[in-house]
């Protein structure tokens, strides 16, 4: 399940994994495709794993929540919201009239209310315009990751 703030013009999913991932147009054979899929989806995998870590340490030390990753701009950084964080902010928003970071912010609220921590962690992807929340799958973390990417090879 993800959520985003309205964003004009967002990438398909093969769009988004050849604009992370541009070697997979660029490679000449099949095989390389596949091996680049293959070295791709495994660094993903060391990365998520830092992130599930990073999770787990977060909601053992504050509660239900979820972690929010920068990832635009020089700094990229982590901090772990907790749930009460959330609903402060969806409150902030309604108080302001801002109706889609409002909606955005129930879905991110909804997300980690509905979430069953032990079979996922929920991450927030941040950029300077929006932000998306996913449930990452702990027993299989990159399996989205590896279908987009398959998909952008072909």
């Amino acid at each position: 399940m993800a959520s985003s703030a309205p964003i004009q013009g967002r990438p398909k999913r093969d769009q988004f994994a050849e604009l992370f991932f541009p070697e997979l147009k660029q490679a000449n054979l099949k095989t390389d495709q596949e091996g680049y899929t293959r070295l791709a989806t495994a660094t993903c995998s060391a990365i998520l794993a830092d992130f599930i870590r990073l999770f787990d340490k977060g909601h053992a030390a504050s509660g239900p929540g979820l972690l929010a990753i920068r990832i635009a701009g020089d700094e990229h950084s982590s901090e772990y919201l907790t749930l009460d964080d959330l609903q402060g902010d969806l409150s902030m928003a309604k108080s302001l009239g801002d109706e889609a970071m409002g909606a955005c912010l129930e879905m991110a609220v909804e997300s980690v209310e509905g979430a069953n921590i032990e079979r996922c962690v929920i991450l927030m992807l941040v950029d300077n315009s929006s932000f998306r929340v996913f449930l990452v799958d702990r027993d299989d973390p990159t399996g989205d990751i590896k279908a987009m990417l398959e998909a952008a090879s072909k």
